[in-house]
């Protein structure tokens, strides 16, 4: 549990005192707003839909874990996000290699 309101911490950037646990949710102020432990806008997760994702070191299947369980955690289709990522790094590979051909023809390459 321990484990999960740091992660909950981190990833919403609310301190850990402001996280607390009412009838199966993690509920913490809105994290838009600062931390006023006398005024709170509640702002509530599941505590099974917090998942922490795995680390492996390597930056983007960290990413790809991190948005996998956060789609997990908002009940979106986990492959609409692999199939939009797949979509996302083929733009990218085209963007870079037109990039890269413009910079050659301009001779700064």
């Amino acid at each position: 549990m321990k484990k999960k309101i740091a992660y909950i911490s981190k990833t919403y950037g609310v301190p850990l005192e402001a996280i607390r646990i009412s009838n199966g949710f993690f509920v913490f102020g809105n994290p838009d707003q600062a931390y006023d432990p006398t005024h709170i806008h509640p702002y509530a997760v599941r505590k099974e839909h917090v998942r922490i994702p795995l680390q492996t070191g390597d930056a983007e299947l960290d990413f790809l874990n991190e948005l996998y369980t956060t789609a997990l955690r908002d009940g979106v289709s986990p492959i609409v996000c692999r199939w939009k990522m797949a979509a996302l790094s083929s733009l990218m590979v085209t963007i870079i290699t037109t990039l890269k051909y413009k910079l050659k023809d301009m001779r700064l390459l």
